[in-house]
């Protein structure tokens, strides 16, 4: 069983190379997955059949647009949840009973794990971050989740292990903790199929601007030049020529990893999937910054060692003045992608505890 959440799209797309390789090693294997992202979605990134239990097992962060955290909106979230928590806890260890499951993977709801210990069945958590050292840097000096902290923190202690794949927080509070490579999908260089389809010159330079899938807007404003061509992902108020991510994938039958794949800059938030996959295919990548996202740091220090990377404010992303910062990558170059290594040393862990049946 593996429990997503669904804090925009990068915890299903981190977690589904993993899976995708246990398959492989392990034919056969029932898969359920819990979560309220929406099946089509999960069926673009999971191989074979899956079950799914739609049911949100955690608040995730409430957002202001892709950009910046609702602090207030959070605190109330978390509130509410945990008033909901125990009747989510009951299902979770009854489909856990019923379906007979083996292993619990989550990424990284707390309540599956406590379920998981519950039922005296293996819980792993596989993430390069948890809900604890997310949420607490941005709560007031007086809050009321305090206790709900703590339950969490043991929720994650006590999982059998805690696969923490690169770029990654630190967590050294978890002595469960068992650090990996980076995780991402590998695409197809797709560019001259783009360029064909767009009616553009052959040494056309393609960027994309995206900003994961979480609901609201940033508004942008995007430097124009005669031999760049921006390929657009999800909801912005964007000024300047621009081609629909979305539109060009569906037209050419592409997933959006061909797309970096294809590209030769990327403009973006900090964020797992999108960093992971700039490093695989050695992208450049203009970063937006997000002052109150604590993962950000530690992202932003391992991409910088892997492919060329620049850092600009929102007031600049709204401007359009980051003209030279996109010049100086555009110029850097692509250099060679550095393989997810992750996939198959998380893969082999989660084998190994199946075939040991730990507890």
């Amino acid at each position: 069983m593996l429990a997503l959440t669904a804090h925009g799209f990068g915890h299903a797309t981190q977690a589904a190379p993993v899976l995708n390789r246990l398959r492989q090693l392990l034919p056969g294997f029932r898969l359920i997955i819990v979560t309220d992202i929406p099946r089509g979605w999960l069926a673009d990134w999971f191989d074979g059949e899956f079950e799914l239990v739609e049911r949100r097992t955690d608040p995730g962060m409430r957002m202001q647009g892709p950009l910046r955290v609702d602090i207030d909106a959070t605190i109330e979230a978390y509130e509410s949840f945990q008033h909901q928590a125990p009747a989510i806890l009951e299902s979770l260890q009854r489909h856990i009973r019923d379906r007979d499951v083996d292993l619990v993977i989550a990424d990284v709801p707390w309540l599956p794990l406590v379920a998981a210990r519950r039922e005296r069945r293996p819980a792993v958590a596989l993430c390069s971050l948890n809900w604890v050292d997310i949420l607490e840097p941005l709560l007031p000096a007086e809050h009321p989740l305090a206790g709900l902290l703590e339950d969490m923190r043991g929720a994650y202690q006590g999982a059998h292990l805690f696969i923490r794949p690169d770029p990654a927080m630190p967590m050294t509070w978890l002595d469960n903790l068992h650090p990996v490579g980076h995780i991402s999908r590998v695409g197809r260089n797709e560019g001259e199929r783009i360029r064909q389809a767009l009616a553009l010159p052959g040494n056309q330079r393609l960027a994309i601007l995206q900003f994961g899938g979480e609901a609201g807007d940033a508004s942008v404003r995007l430097p124009q030049r005669d031999d760049l061509t921006w390929l657009v992902a999800g909801p912005a108020s964007i000024g300047g020529d621009l081609v629909s991510a979305s539109a060009l994938i569906e037209r050419l039958g592409l997933r959006f990893v061909d797309l970096i794949a294809s590209a030769d800059l990327m403009l973006t938030k900090p964020g797992y999937s999108s960093f992971a996959e700039a490093a695989t295919h050695g992208l450049p990548v203009l970063s937006v910054v997000r002052e109150d996202w604590p993962e950000s740091p530690w992202l932003l220090r391992w991409l910088s060692g892997q492919v060329p990377t620049r850092e600009i404010g929102r007031d600049q992303l709204a401007r359009g003045d980051f003209e030279d910062d996109l010049n100086d990558l555009l110029d850097a170059g692509r250099p060679a992608g550095r393989k997810p290594d992750g996939i198959d040393t998380a893969a082999g862990e989660l084998l190994a505890i199946l075939k040991s049946g730990k507890t």
